[in-house]
């Protein structure tokens, strides 16, 4: 008599929590991404002694999520309601409800793997760091002007603190760089920057390194020449250095015949010379193929889009040729 008691009372109760935590389960699953359609990257604090309703009212307040009641609903059936952890959060939307749980029941102070590719440049790991939710967007950017460390910021794998700032990531990067290459690299500071402003064009250009060292060389034999450079990827940085809303770069190429025209000493159309620094960060290979290009017949290059070869030419005509070929 009791146990019918019971279920008449309780087993509809448990089978609705049962239903709705299922429900909860496949709409996290299934639906994806339970968030505000915001995008870029928000500063968020979580007090202390906030309860998992108090943290789901100013998420949904600071439109980080769509539904507070589907946020508390998820913490409860997976019991991370009650890890989150107090402290200031950099957070990348949109963000799913799971990650979003990960990040706050890890804490504020988390470890993260952050990729930063050769050839990378100061706004490219700005993008990274930000994305990864360790840096404020631009700040970067900022250290890296102020101390003019564009170029010997070391690519490599780093594992980074969440709540680092712009001057630590930077500092990282740099004494990597001179970990790395003080025993390749000569002591004159001014031969120094031509070899890195050299390497980070070929990190730009070219793949391999049989061609960096080629391009290294067409190179130097155009400077010796007086010949202007013509290195796209010198108008690519000059353009993004023009952009003045940083959010509205939507990546360099297609090049426009008004991009050549770009006044800047970085657009090597126009002036000769190498750029007035690195155009990015180069890796290794391309700093030792900076310092012994290859000699060649060759004074032309271009990349094959399709395969991402490196056609070389011996003179105009032909180049003009294989522009036809490749890029028409």
């Amino acid at each position: 008599m009791i146990s019918k008691l019971f279920e008449r009372m309780y087993m509809p109760r448990i089978a609705a929590v049962g239903v709705l935590g299922i429900f909860l389960l496949i709409s996290v699953i299934v639906g994806g991404l339970i968030n505000s359609k915001g995008t870029g990257t928000v500063t968020y604090t979580v007090k202390q002694g906030q309860s998992v309703m108090e943290v789901a009212m100013s998420l949904k307040d600071a439109d980080i999520i769509r539904s507070s009641a589907v946020f508390i609903g998820y913490g409860v059936i997976t019991g991370q309601a009650w890890s989150i952890k107090p402290g200031v959060y950099r957070l990348m939307q949109p963000v799913s409800i799971t990650s979003l749980y990960q990040i706050l029941t890890e804490g504020p102070h988390r470890q993260v793997s952050v990729v930063i590719p050769e050839g990378s440049n100061k706004y490219e790991i700005d993008d990274i760091l930000t994305n990864a939710g360790i840096t404020p967007s631009g700040s970067f950017v900022e250290y890296v002007d102020k101390q003019q460390w564009e170029g010997y910021l070391f690519p490599d794998t780093y594992f980074l603190f969440t709540d680092s700032t712009a001057e630590d990531v930077a500092k990282k990067l740099f004494a990597t760089f001179h970990e790395k290459t003080s025993s390749v690299l000569p002591e004159s500071p001014e031969q120094v920057k031509k070899i890195i402003t050299i390497a980070s064009m070929l990190e730009k250009e070219v793949i391999t390194k049989t061609d960096q060292k080629l391009v290294a060389g067409v190179i130097y034999k155009r400077l010796k020449a007086a010949m202007p450079l013509q290195i796209d990827a010198t108008v690519c940085y000059a353009k993004r250095m023009a952009l003045t809303a940083p959010g509205d770069w939507k990546g360099c190429y297609p090049l426009s015949s008004l991009d050549f025209k770009i006044k800047s000493p970085y657009n090597t159309y126009l002036y000769r010379d190498v750029p007035p620094g690195p155009i990015g960060n180069p890796g290794l290979s391309a700093i030792l193929s900076a310092t012994s290009p290859t000699a060649s017949e060759y004074w032309f290059y271009l990349t094959d889009p399709e395969t991402n070869r490196t056609i070389f030419s011996r003179d105009f005509d032909e180049h003009v040729a294989n522009r036809r070929k490749y890029l028409q």
